[in-house]
This record gives C-alpha cells, sequence and structure tokens, in this order.
C-alpha cells in the first residue's frame, strides 16, 4: 500500500496522470526488484546533464522566413490613396458605390 501512495505522490506534478501512468511506474518498480520505500530510496539515478542554448546565431528554416521583404516607404497620402482605391474595388464587387464626399451621409 505504502508503494502505492508513494506512486500517487510522484504524479502529483504530471499535468494529467491516469491509470496508464500509473501502472508503468509500478511495472518499472517492479522489474527493478523494488519492494519497499526504501528500496526506492536506494535507487541511485544517474545524473542528467542539461544541455545549454547554443551560442550561435540561428536563422528560421521554414519558408516563410525565407525571403527578402521590399518595403517602399509611403507617405500619409500614397497610404491613403491605396486605402481608398481597394476599398473601392471591394465596394463595386459589392455592388455598392462609394459615398461621396462632402457630408451628404446625414441628410
Amino acid at each position: 500500500m505504502e508503494m502505492i501512495m508513494k506512486c500517487l505522490d510522484k504524479s502529483v506534478n504530471t499535468l494529467n496522470p491516469s491509470f496508464t501512468y500509473f501502472d508503468s511506474i509500478l511495472k518499472s518498480w517492479n522489474e527493478k526488484g523494488f519492494k519497499t520505500l526504501e528500496d526506492l530510496k536506494n535507487d541511485v539515478k544517474p545524473e542528467v546533464k542539461k544541455q545549454g542554448v547554443p551560442n550561435k546565431d540561428t536563422k528560421p528554416n521554414n519558408k516563410f522566413h525565407n525571403f527578402d521583404q521590399k518595403m517602399k516607404n509611403y507617405s500619409e497620402e500614397e497610404l491613403e490613396k491605396i486605402a481608398k482605391q481597394k476599398l473601392e474595388k471591394k465596394l463595386n464587387k459589392l455592388g455598392i458605390g462609394m459615398p461621396k464626399e462632402g457630408g451628404d451621409e446625414n441628410k
């Protein structure tokens, strides 16, 4: 019973503990011959070395990042003109005319 309780304690830090996870822990302990909590405490685990982040500059490997962005510096007037043209084009597709400038919308 104490081995099962220890297994449950070990699974507290698991995101989605399941019976399969508990079963795999208990099977592993059984295969190693662990019968008591003392056996678990005496188990020496090899120290795992963490790999550091490489110091070199890494480039993204996907195609999205493999292009030269051609950016023109537009003036505010040019941007307004482009936006207006795109809006007109979309409205024409829908069969709606562009509203006239001059404030006649409120009448």
